[in-house]
């Protein structure tokens, strides 16, 4: 813990910033206008915290059941997952 800020978690400060920030950033790197860059920086920022959210899910697993087994279980379940949703943002 931080012994300026006491209050202060690395979770909940640093990461939505983070998340936001590389969002931008990218969408801007890709797009020219702001109305493109802000939607495109919504769905990063999205699949971001959702791919964030599954690798903590999988470690949760892992160490609360001490499980190897479950964690890959979960991991392969969150891989078809994040797959198929990829698969239907994806123009024909």
């Amino acid at each position: 813990m931080h012994t300026l800020l006491p209050g202060h978690n690395i979770y909940f400060v640093e990461l939505p910033l983070l998340i936001v920030l590389i969002s931008l950033v990218y969408s801007a790197t890709r797009f020219e206008e702001w109305g493109a860059i802000l939607y495109e920086a919504v769905r990063w920022g999205l699949r971001l915290a959702l791919f964030l959210g599954a690798i903590g899910i999988v470690l949760y697993i892992l160490h609360y059941f001490n499980s190897v087994f479950l964690a890959v279980l979960a991991a392969l379940v969150l891989a078809v997952f994040f797959i198929a949703l990829n698969m239907q943002q994806r123009p024909t």
